[in-house]
Parts: structure tokens; C-alpha cells; sequence
């Protein structure tokens, strides 16, 4: 479970500086582990609570609340967290941690269809680090038969069209 809480009063930060910190820090997770779809957090001001999504997609908040006098809705919220499963509370279920490497770099299997791979090295994230967006990633993968292919990480837009239909248009047209 990954969830950022920040508190404060009025007297050390602002709302807008505590929102920037908690989106900042739910940024980090999803640009520092692949394996995440998701990350949530919650903002505390004196006695007001407020809970936070954020996916490639969109970033969400709720409404404020009381915690003090909606004890209820703080405890629905933490007992759903303890008993979430781990694709509920935002881990991508085709991709999993498998070890370090000899240079200390996180190996991940991930499952495409009925294959899986084994990433063997990063050959591009830069735009992992941008909390909405595609957040792209290029592996240097091994197959099953251990054989070296190149697998891309990509969310796509369900309305955008993919790479190799873009590419197969722009060769029809020549």
C-alpha cells in the first residue's frame, strides 16, 4: 500500500503548498515503480480530510470532510485500504518486481498475452516522469526461449490510434 498523507495547519503551509507536496510525492511513486497503475493520498488540514487518485489518465480529489465528526467515513477509508487487493489499490497485474541484477537494477516479468518477459535494462522512460501522459517505457526484454526483443510500456488513449496503425497508414499513402 502506497498512500502520502501530509498535515498541517494553517500556521506552517498553505493548501495549495500541501496539495503541490502530496501530488508530487504520488508522482514519484508512479514514475519510480513500472508496476504501478495508480497511487492515492490524503490531505489534512486541522480537522479536514480530503483523498486523492491519481492514474495516467486523471487526478481526483473528494470533497472535504470532518474526520472528527465522519468518523465513519475515515474508518470506511482506512478499512477499505487494509482490505483492498494489491490490483485495487493500484498495482499492475501483468507486471511484477523479480530481483536485482548484478548492478543493482530492478528486473520486472512482465505478461503480454500468454508470453512473458524479462527486463534486462531501461532503454527509455523520460516521459514515466510525467504524472498524466503515456508515461512510455522501452525495455530491453528477454523472451521465454531467452532470446533479446525490445518491449514497449505504453497507456494509450483508448481513442489514439496505436504506433504500427500510424506507421502502416503513413506507408499506405506513399
Amino acid at each position: 500500500m502506497c498512500v502520502s498523507f501530509h498535515s498541517t495547519t494553517r500556521t506552517t503551509l498553505t493548501f495549495p503548498q500541501d496539495v503541490a507536496k502530496l501530488v508530487y510525492d504520488m508522482q514519484q511513486v508512479l514514475a519510480l515503480d513500472p508496476c504501478r497503475r495508480f497511487t492515492l493520498g490524503a490531505t489534512i488540514e486541522n480537522r479536514t480530510m480530503r483523498l486523492w487518485f491519481l492514474s495516467r489518465a486523471t487526478l481526483l480529489k473528494t470533497k472535504p470532510f470532518n474526520f472528527i465528526k465522519d468518523r465513519h467515513q475515515l474508518v470506511h477509508y482506512f478499512l477499505s485500504l487494509a482490505f483492498s487487493s494489491t490490483t485495487d489499490m493500484g498495482w499492475d497485474p501483468t507486471m511484477e518486481f523479480s530481483h536485482y541484477d548484478r548492478n543493482k537494477r530492478r528486473q520486472y516479468k512482465i505478461k503480454v498475452n500468454s508470453q512473458i518477459f524479462t527486463t534486462v535494462k531501461v532503454l527509455s522512460d523520460v516521459s514515466a516522469d510525467s504524472p498524466l501522459g503515456r508515461a512510455t517505457r522501452v525495455w530491453k526484454v528477454l523472451d521465454s526461449s531467452n532470446k533479446i526483443r525490445v518491449l514497449k510500456d505504453v497507456w494509450l488513449e483508448s481513442d489514439r490510434k496505436q504506433e504500427h496503425e500510424i506507421h502502416q497508414a503513413i506507408l499506405a499513402s506513399a
